[in-house]
């Protein structure tokens, strides 16, 4: 076998072995962004959840206003995304999550995890942090 030869195997197995661990990563995001959605939407599954959740009605409208203009037609803005944040005793949003990924659900992501959302009620806080999902359908 030539120098040459053993050269390109080489490339291969290392392209081979870098896509393997993309995939794998990827398992383990999905995997990881799976749990936090059924633990955010279990968190707001209560009566007292479904009340928190409520209390953002004007911070999720001001947010997908600043991502999608009033009366767009345009498909790229049309569709559905799933949210999971963390959200604080104070009110302060963090660990934005969004999936699928396209412009429309990354800002939404972004001004989501600006927001100050009001307080959320003790009894939800398993810990520090009360963690919260759901899904946004945007229809035109």
């Amino acid at each position: 076998m030539s120098r040459d030869n053993k050269f390109k195997w080489g490339l291969g197995f290392m392209g081979h072995l870098f896509i393997s661990v993309i995939f794998f990563v990827g398992v383990a995001h999905a995997d990881d962004f799976a749990a936090r959605v059924k633990a955010g939407k279990q968190a707001l599954s209560s009566t007292e959840g479904q009340q928190y959740e409520s209390s953002w009605g004007e911070v999720i409208q001001k947010i997908l206003t600043a991502c999608i203009p009033v009366g767009s037609t345009n498909p790229a803005n049309i569709g559905c995304f799933t949210f999971i944040a963390d959200v604080s005793v104070s009110g302060s949003v963090s660990s934005v999550e969004v999936e699928p990924s396209n412009a429309v659900s990354r800002c939404f992501a972004q001004h989501f995890g600006n927001a100050r959302l009001p307080k959320p009620p003790m009894t939800l806080m398993k810990g520090k942090m009360l963690p919260v999902a759901d899904d946004i359908e945007i229809t035109p």
